[in-house]
């Protein structure tokens, strides 16, 4: 229970971790210009007008932290949630394109772009173990 605990939070932290640096770091380029994640975060809101895919990506920020605040309470929902919000951020991977001006190529991923999967990877996990022991306690 007590190593259960620990590797709990330290996947937490881990998951915070490697979100602050996903917003600090370079997330994709396009022709002439590279995108910081916290540039991505600030007005990834806008697309709820046009693409709502886009949106869907974007609103995997706040499932996350949804995740992180209502982890202990609601086992399961934050395990789909958070399961839901993995699926989206690595769909944009596949993404070729994003409308900003007009619509740029995405040339290539950068650091920022891995680091928030990882973090949305590892609320995951982290709230997979936490359903885990929560059926096995409810078990005995």
């Amino acid at each position: 229970m007590f190593k259960e605990k620990i590797l709990q939070n330290t996947i937490l932290v881990g998951v915070c971790i490697c979100y602050i640096l996903s917003c600090l770091l370079p997330a994709f380029s396009t022709k002439g210009s590279v995108w910081p994640g916290y540039g991505c975060l600030i007005s990834g809101w806008i697309y709820i007008a046009g693409e709502i895919w886009l949106f869907l990506v974007w609103l995997s920020n706040m499932i996350l932290f949804f995740s992180v605040l209502r982890n202990r309470k609601n086992g399961k929902k934050t395990l789909w949630a958070s399961a839901f919000a993995f699926l989206m951020s690595v769909s944009f991977r596949f993404r070729t394109t994003i409308i900003l001006d007009i619509d740029c190529v995405i040339e290539d991923f950068k650091i920022g772009y891995y680091l928030w999967c990882l973090s949305m990877a590892g609320m995951f996990v982290y709230n997979l173990l936490l359903y885990v022991q929560k059926k096995r306690e409810e078990g005995t």
